[in-house]
């Protein structure tokens, strides 16, 4: 009996179940979903800080059209953060974002359903100094001007004379200008920093703004003479090396390593020396420094706190620890990686070249070679091709390629009676043009001394091809001073 109760209990359960499978087959009612596709809108955009952006997209349906107020709106533009710009089927809305490259997404919600549409753009916001070469001019009058080449909103670049006049700062230039830079010098955003013969000092890389405080002075110890003002600045992957009146300053913040003491010292050596304005900064292990007093080669280890360089480690293809010879120029190059080139003279009148390797630690190519360069005694202006090792050097309006590896120099370019004031190889990072095909491009900088004032300055951007070939002329600017220096503001 309960074996029968049991099996009707089983069959009316299944009878169920099957019944309400049944039922739930008419649950489902498919709608097909009234898509939207945005179109209309380009893959970046470039507006002036406080301009107004424009922006006008097409809707289609896939479907049938829907009004607008069917849908949500939002402009969203995000960076570190973000911020809504808009809630409007177009955007037209002054941009007062800080300058910089941002993501900007369109979003539109249906207001029945909660589905949401996204675009995707780039946003560039720009100023009127956002980005470019700095430049910076001997006025002959202890008066420096820095102008600027800014780059527009179209990609090209405007000409600014004395740009920081044009951005309203309160920096007044004085001195023999020396240097203009843009380094990562106390954080990992670009500083601007002006060397002269009065003292280096920091601006604000966004408007220029400056105060006193900005002064390197005010990095540097308790001590430090108030008519501190390095010869050069030397900086390479956050570490910085400044050299004031033949002593040696540190800096190294990733290490917590600030400015202390000179440290133109040997260790187990008595007695400071002077040292070469010019350092080859490695973040691996060791920078290159050259003893002016000894006439040698030192060391100095990045990593190390102790406020002393090293000697050289014996090489058996030359002394580096005495080498008989004056230092004319050193440069730390992207040749070979990271190969670091320097020109000696000896006191016979007779001009080296010395490679040596720069990495975790210090190799040795061959010794120096003696270099068949023609007026090298004439040079004023140094720079290295990353790509073939070409030297560089100019004399009056006459630019010359020397190449250590056949040990002969070529008349590349005689631009008398204009002289050239600066030579620079381009490093900045570039991926797009008109950038893009100028990176490792030689800027030669020239002036006409006969021309007007402050404005015969030009600077034309040559490409160095192989086995010594002609120069390409990449780009030419016109309109600036006498350009002794000159960097790229990137972004």
């Amino acid at each position: 009996m309960k074996q029968t109760i049991y099996n009707r209990l089983c069959f009316f359960l299944l009878l169920a179940v099957c019944s309400s499978c049944y039922k739930d087959k008419g649950n489902y009612d498919y709608h097909p979903i009234n898509e939207v596709t945005i179109q209309a809108i380009d893959t970046a955009y470039a507006v002036l800080r406080g301009d107004s952006l424009h922006i006008v997209p097409r809707k289609t349906f896939s479907l049938s059209s829907n009004p607008e107020d069917a849908y949500t709106y939002a402009w969203i533009a995000v960076n570190d953060s973000s911020k809504t710009l808009a809630t409007t089927p177009e955007l037209h809305e002054p941009v007062m974002l800080m300058p910089d490259n941002y993501e900007l997404y369109y979003r539109i919600t249906e207001k029945a359903t909660g589905i949401k549409y996204e675009f995707k753009t780039e946003l560039h916001v720009m100023t009127g100094i956002y980005e470019g070469w700095l430049l910076l001019n001997d006025q002959g009058n202890d008066n420096p001007r820095l102008d600027m080449l800014s780059k527009n909103v179209s990609g090209d670049f405007n000409f600014i004379s004395d740009v920081l006049n044009y951005a309203r700062s309160p920096l007044q230039l004085s001195g023999k200008p020396r240097s203009v830079q843009v380094i990562r010098y106390r954080n990992n955003n670009p500083d601007v920093l002006i060397g002269t013969s009065t003292g280096t000092t920091r601006i604000d890389p966004e408007t220029f703004d400056w105060n006193r405080t900005m002064n390197v002075l005010y990095d540097m110890p308790r001590n430090t003479p108030a008519d501190f003002a390095p010869d050069r600045l030397n900086h390479q992957y956050g570490i910085t090396y400044l050299v004031d009146k033949g002593d040696l300053y540190y800096r190294n913040p990733p290490y917590s390593i600030m400015f202390a003491q000179p440290l133109n010292v040997v260790r187990m050596e008595t007695g400071k020396f002077s040292v070469s304005p010019f350092v080859a900064v490695s973040m691996f292990s060791y920078s290159l420094l050259y003893d002016i007093t000894n006439k040698r080669f030192l060391r100095h280890s990045v990593e190390s706190f102790a406020p002393y360089c090293e000697l050289m480690p014996e090489s058996p293809d030359f002394d580096y620890n005495n080498t008989g010879m004056d230092l004319v120029y050193m440069e730390r190059t992207e040749y070979n990686e990271f190969d670091v080139f320097s020109i000696l003279k000896k006191p016979s009148g007779e001009f080296y070249l010395s490679r040596i390797y720069l990495f975790f630690d210090t190799e040795y190519e061959t010794a120096p070679v003696r270099m068949n360069a023609p007026e090298l005694d004439k040079a004023s202006c140094y720079a290295v091709n990353p790509d073939y090792g070409y030297v560089f050097y100019s004399v009056g309006g006459k630019l010359y390629e020397y190449d250590f590896s056949s040990n002969q120099a070529k008349l590349k370019l005689d631009i008398s009676p204009r002289v050239i004031s600066c030579l620079q190889t381009q490093y900045m990072e570039a991926e797009k043009e008109p950038l893009k095909s100028l990176r490792k491009t030689l800027a030669v900088c020239s002036y006409d001394p006969g021309g007007p004032a402050g404005k015969s300055g030009r600077i034309d951007f040559y490409a160095a091809t192989a086995v010594m070939g002609d120069l390409q002329l990449r780009r030419s600017f016109s309109g600036m001073g006498k350009v002794i220096s000159m960097d790229y503001r990137g972004r």
